[in-house]
């Protein structure tokens, strides 16, 4: 049988982690997650497999998984230039499918010991055209991924809720990253563009009168949607003994491969799995469940402690790791001092971090390698000045530009009915929502007449926007061309709940199609301007628009905001397109 993996691509997801190596490549108790992926899908009888990657990690993939020979199954590859969706990257795949009924993996699931044959028997006991594999919800999902799964009374799939932590923390049906399709479900899916599989595609087929079956995964398995799912994962394993090599177990509970030397006086407590030529120093103590890839290093008197290390760290003598995540080639300096960190692998540039707090709206702090705490203060010093530009531009701004607000408040009030100001509720930093100020450059109620226009609409992705709006007012069609409507949120920059550059503030149900994309972009304040602003604005399209929203997460800096701030105003001298 074929199976589809979705093994690369745009998702960030697991973040920040993905920053260090390819996606498909990501330790999971010293295996590649991909080797993990293609064994389960070989024991479920799937054994040819087409890869979907982002050029990037093309090389890597192939160079190390060949044909597929090794594994004892067969790979295809494809790669695709541009964000096009899960359903989108199916096109790459027609020849491939060839019309026969096929599996798609989500390239962050890991499949365990999941019983996948479930969903072959479900799609033909039901005529479906597809079913989904999903597992009974927990009470507390994680942020990453808020994904009810709306199932009938009959069993069939009605609709999926992408809901974010700050909305819900409750759900009945967890999607386990796993479908299984009809073979002619392709000609359901748009030729180009942004396509995705839950939101669009399965939407479509329901709409259609198909069959979209729910099917309960029997045996165990987890979707890596973070760094928290990717420690618990590992814990899950070390414990059930699922990562262990028989032959490797050189005490209770610790399994070491070829080459590990461990002092006499060193002190091992598992679940503890050490790769091949691990060193563990004398009075050095490694407290599992913890796992410590190819050629680590753990010197005198170390302490490492339920913590996950990539091959070739190097941890200094007195050095002590709590729950750590720590990447290839990073080197931690002697006695230092490590509590829930993520340490980059060597030669990681720390803007390929995001810009988060330690409150649980963002995740661990970052550290760079060789254990300097720099990184976390240089940029907890970034984001300080961040705010100070925001704080002084926003306030010199109201002020200097008072007169210019007050005339196009006048302006708006004689061209047409309604209020001066639109408002409507946004979302902004970890979900949490404000209220956004524009001056009204449409009729009022606008808002209520999208939906008998919505074949109107000019742009791909979630957003709705007609490039000639019959909505708009005239002193509006003025304001839009100069960009003059979005200067009441500077308002809300002074207010601390934008900033005067980041992600577009949207309402949730328009960041649905891809919920990696949003969850990266609300760890940052939204902002009045962006690079996907200065790069095309309303004339890109969505996968342009996913892919700037992403660059300027991972690359943020101080002097970048300065670079798109100046490129704004250039962009609105221009008058070229509208926000």
């Amino acid at each position: 049988m074929k199976a589809i993996l979705l093994a690369g691509g745009e998702s960030p997801v697991p973040y920040p982690l993905a920053s260090f190596c390819p996606r498909p490549l990501l330790p999971v108790c010293n295996r590649p997650l991909l080797e993990w992926q293609l064994a389960a899908l070989r024991r479920n009888g799937f054994d040819h497999i087409a890869l979907a990657l982002s050029p990037e990690d093309m090389a890597a993939v192939s160079g190390r998984f060949v044909d597929g020979s090794a594994l004892g199954v067969r790979l295809e590859y494809a790669a695709h230039d541009v964000p096009c969706g899960p359903a989108g990257c199916l096109r790459l795949f027609e020849k491939f499918i060839g019309g026969e009924p096929f599996l798609v993996v989500n390239g962050t699931t890991f499949p365990g010991e999941a019983d996948l044959s479930v969903l072959v028997r479900a799609a033909t006991e039901h005529q479906a055209i597809a079913v989904l594999g999903v597992r009974a919800g927990s009470p507390s999902p994680t942020p990453a991924s808020l994904e009810n799964l709306v199932v009938g009374s009959d069993g069939c799939v009605e609709r999926f809720d992408l809901r974010h932590a700050s909305r819900e923390r409750r759900r009945r049906h967890e999607f386990s990253g796993v479908y299984f399709f009809r073979g002619d479900v392709l000609r359901w899916i748009a030729q180009d563009g942004y396509a995705d599989i839950k939101e669009q595609l399965i939407s479509d087929l329901r709409g259609r009168g198909e069959t979209i079956w729910a099917e309960v995964l029997p045996g165990s398995h987890a979707m890596i949607d973070g760094i928290g799912a990717y420690v618990c994962l590992h814990r899950e394993l070390l414990r059930s003994g699922g990562a262990s090599d028989p032959g490797a177990l050189r005490s209770e509970g610790v399994w070491a491969a070829a080459g590990a030397r461990i002092a006499p006086s060193a002190f091992l407590l598992g679940p503890v799995l050490l790769g091949r030529g691990c060193t563990i120093d004398e009075g050095a103590k490694v407290i599992g469940p913890a796992v410590l890839g190819e050629g680590v290093v753990v010197g005198s008197g170390a302490v490492v402690r339920e913590s996950i290390l990539w091959d070739r760290a190097a941890v200094g003598d007195g050095a002590c790791l709590e729950y750590c995540t720590v990447g290839f080639d990073a080197a931690i300096t002697a006695g230092a001092r490590l509590r829930h960190e993520v340490v980059p692998s060597r030669g990681g540039s720390r803007a390929s971090v995001p810009l988060q707090d330690r409150d649980g709206r963002g995740g661990m702090p970052i550290v760079l390698p060789a254990g300097r705490r720099s990184g976390t203060v240089r940029t907890a010093v970034g984001l300080a000045l961040k705010r100070a530009l925001d704080v002084v531009v926003a306030a010199a701004g109201l002020v200097v530009l008072s007169p210019l607000l007050l005339l196009i408040a006048l302006a708006i009030k004689f061209d047409s009915p309604g209020p001066v100001f639109f408002v409507q509720r946004r979302s902004g930093r970890g979900g949490r929502e404000f209220k956004m100020y524009k001056f009204r450059a449409m009729v009022e109620g606008a808002d209520k007449m999208q939906k008998d226009l919505a074949a109107l609409n000019d742009v791909d992705g979630p957003v709705f926007k007609i490039f000639d709006d019959p909505r708009v007012t005239r002193v509006g069609r003025f304001l839009r061309r100069n960009s003059l409507d979005e200067l009441p949120q500077l308002y809300n920059v002074l207010k601390g709940e934008m900033s005067l550059v980041g992600p577009r503030p949207l309402v949730m149900d328009e960041m649905r199609f891809s919920p990696a994309w949003r969850d990266l972009r609300l760890s940052v304040k939204p902002g009045i301007t962006g690079i996907w602003q200065v790069n095309g604005r309303s004339e890109t399209g969505f996968h342009d628009w996913v892919r700037h929203d992403i660059a300027y997460v991972k690359n943020w800096s101080l002097g970048l905001d300065v670079r798109v701030l100046m490129k704004t105003a250039l962009w609105v001298a221009r008058r070229t397109g509208a926000f």
